[in-house]
């Protein structure tokens, strides 16, 4: 039975990587192209299917730059028997049944005799046309390493019928007829046989000489998946298989029968399906991917098939689907101080807080123990580098500090102030402070020099790209500003308001903000156009004082100064509240959402950490899905794909989910 396949096989593997494999059906519709009706021998293919070349016996080379839409007369005529195609097209070569060899470095515009005349069967070609293989019936085999100028006799005298090359030309294999198969991983140095003596027709490789299939004249089709030692039979005997071809992978086949059908494979030659009708097939070739297909009629016509697969529904998964970001249980870390802010290294091992009349603390293992570092000041403000290495902190009515040891010793920069916030860029090169009631500053070399940039207002928090090149500050009472210049001109945004927090993504794309409205309280807003227009999200109306975002910007954690800390898995939509109400005054987060930590006015430090992942994998795509079907299968090599039990649907996904799986699963929609 004919199936029609758009798949998403998605290997589930618990504690390993999840890999995404794309397979469709291949070669279904077959169009007949302009291409006159002439005695077609060969036919040969660019790896995107794009360009195309055939020899026609007592005709010409013919070529088409299109996928075989049109075609043009190239060189003379000759009794051509065989050709073939560098991988992008250009260099091409071409054999005559007594005559000589030919080739082309110009698409086969013009093409040069190359070798004497002898009774070439066959040809092929390396993917940049450096190494040639060809093969003369009742000769030698010949190879080449300088794209066909020269030319040195290989093996003994055979019937040989077909050779085919990997794509550095290094692993060559030839067919005889009436003989046996003969592999060589020398570029054609030497050689071995292989199998049994049969009367082998054809034969082609995968791009690294792995898997091989060959067909028999009157026979069965055989594969090979380690380079010619062994052979599998395939397909039932007796057909007058004329041509094989295979995708780059190995995966995808194609071959046509003598007098009958075309047969294309998905699975490596396991199965096989018929397709278009019975012609006198003599060649057949295809593209790197299988997708699109060329074969050409003995005294009739060329045919191509392009496959277009249908619109799947995707496929997604869900490791561990409950928790996706870090925020559902806390741990109180270190002693009850005044802390006042936080900072993190993007993997969430390295941090930095600072006390308002205390000391800067550091730790190195996520927050589970810290040392006192440097001297008691009024520290309002802490930014990190990407590696927590390079630290900046702000003191207000004091001067901005740097660090280059994560900590371990700091230098005072730039003058007293009343400095409020501060940000780095992850390398720690671009830093950006603000003062309230006074500039905004940046520096360029890690807070050596300080410059200052845009109108004297209440500054009260500031965000940075990695790059530094984006930045968006907020002032209290007044309106966000964003910069694309790395602070040299700002661009004010939104509304006034009284803005006490930002936080942005690490392209500087998706921005977070909150503050107080004029009834107190107020929302949280998000952009995800660098700040140019804001959206107000169903956050409730609160006293936010501190936010912060994943790299990507989905996930975004607040806290909220008297109440919760509160998490947002989807970019600020919906949020979620978590732990006990606290004089927050900071929060960050590392990269990918999974550490938090946040900081409690004349309380303690709070660390959160996603748990490990368990055994949990849901499936899921969009509903309804009409006519597309879930199969599940534990081996990728076999055809026992049967349907998944236990869907279930939330009127927006269909959705499996399995609480446990033991080893691998491969999931697949199916649409008949």
């Amino acid at each position: 039975m004919k199936t029609h396949l758009q798949n998403l096989l998605i290997a589930l593997a618990i504690f390993a990587s999840i890999h995404y494999v794309s397979a469709q059906d291949i070669g279904v519709a077959w169009t007949a192209q302009n291409s006159g009706s002439r005695a077609w021998q060969a036919v040969a293919s660019s790896t995107d299917g794009t360009k195309l070349v055939a020899v026609a016996n007592g005709d010409q080379i013919y070529t088409s730059p299109d996928s075989g839409v049109t075609w043009t007369a190239r060189d003379s005529i000759r009794y051509w028997q065989a050709v073939a195609s560098s991988a992008d097209g250009t260099n091409l070569v071409a054999a005559e049944n007594g005559g000589q060899i030919y080739t082309s470095t110009d698409s086969g515009l013009t093409w040069t005799a190359r070798d004497s005349s002898r009774g070439w069967q066959a040809v092929a070609s390396s993917a940049d046309g450096t190494n040639l293989v060809a093969a003369e019936y009742g000769g030698q085999l010949y190879t080449s390493t300088d794209s066909g100028i020269t030319w040195t006799a290989r093996d003994s005298s055979r019937g040989w019928q077909a050779v085919a090359s990997s794509a550095d030309g290094t692993n060559l294999v030839a067919v005889e007829q009436y003989g046996q198969i003969y592999t060589s991983t020398d570029s054609g140095v030497t050689w071995t046989a292989r199998d049994s003596s049969r009367d082998w027709q054809a034969v082609a490789s995968s791009a690294d000489g792995t898997k091989l299939v060959a067909v028999v004249n009157g026979g069965q089709i055989y594969t090979s998946t380690n380079s010619g030692v062994t052979w599998t039979a395939q397909i039932s005997g007796g057909v007058f298989w004329n041509s094989v071809a295979s995708s780059s992978d190995g995966s995808k086949l194609v071959a046509v029968e003598q007098g009958g059908q075309i047969y294309t494979s998905t699975n490596s030659g396991v199965t096989w399906t018929a397709r278009d009708s019975n012609r006198y097939w003599s060649s057949v070739a295809s593209s790197a991917d299988g997708s699109k297909l060329v074969a050409v009629v003995n005294y009739g016509l060329i045919y191509t098939s392009d496959t277009v697969a249908p619109s799947a529904p995707a496929l997604a998964i869900t490791v561990n689907p409950v928790a996706q970001v870090a925020g559902a249980t806390w741990t109180a870390r270190d002693s009850s101080r005044g802390w006042q802010a936080v900072a993190s290294s993007v993997d969430g091992t390295e941090l930095v807080a600072v006390v308002n009349g205390g000391q800067i603390y550091t730790s190195t293992n996520s927050g589970v123990t810290w040392t006192a570092r440097y001297v008691s000041r009024s520290w309002q403000a802490v930014a990190s580098s990407s590696d927590g290495t390079k630290l900046v902190a702000v003191a207000n009515g004091g001067q901005i500090y740097t660090s280059t040891d994560s900590g371990v010793t700091w230098t005072a920069r730039d003058s007293s102030r009343n400095w409020e916030a501060v940000n780095s860029s992850s390398d720690g090169t671009k830093l950006v402070a603000g003062e309230g009631g006074g500039h905004l500053y940046t520096s360029t070399d890690s807070g050596v020099t300080w410059t200052p940039r845009d109108s004297s207002r209440s500054w009260s928090s500031i965000a940075s790209s990695s790059d530094g090149s984006k930045l968006a500050a907020g002032v209290w009472p007044g309106q966000i500003y964003t910069s694309t210049d790395s602070g040299v001109t700002w661009t004010p945004r939104d509304s006034s308001r009284s803005w006490t927090c930002i936080a942005s993504s690490t392209d500087g794309t998706k921005l977070v903000a909150a503050g107080y409205g004029s009834g107190g309280g107020g929302p949280i807003y998000t952009s995800t156009n660098s700040g140019v227009t804001w959206t107000a999200q169903n956050s409730g109306n609160r006293g936010w004082i501190s936010v912060a975002s994943s790299s990507d910007g989905t996930k975004l954690v607040a806290v909220v100064s008297g109440g919760q800390i509160y998490t947002s898995t989807d970019s600020g939509v919906t949020w979620t509240a978590r732990d006990s109400s606290r004089i927050w005054t900071s929060v960050a987060a590392s990269s990918d959402g999974s550490k938090l930590v946040s900081v409690v006015q004349y309380g303690q430090i709070y660390t959160s950490t996603l748990p490990p992942p368990g055994n949990a994998v849901k499936v899921s795509w969009p509903y309804p899905s009409t006519g597309w079907t879930l199969q599940q299968n534990s081996d990728l090599t076999t055809v026992n794909w049967s349907d998944s039990s236990g869907i279930s649907n939330d009127r927006t996904n269909n959705f499996i989910t399995l609480t446990s799986v033991p080893g691998n699963l491969f999931f697949r929609l199916q649409q008949p």
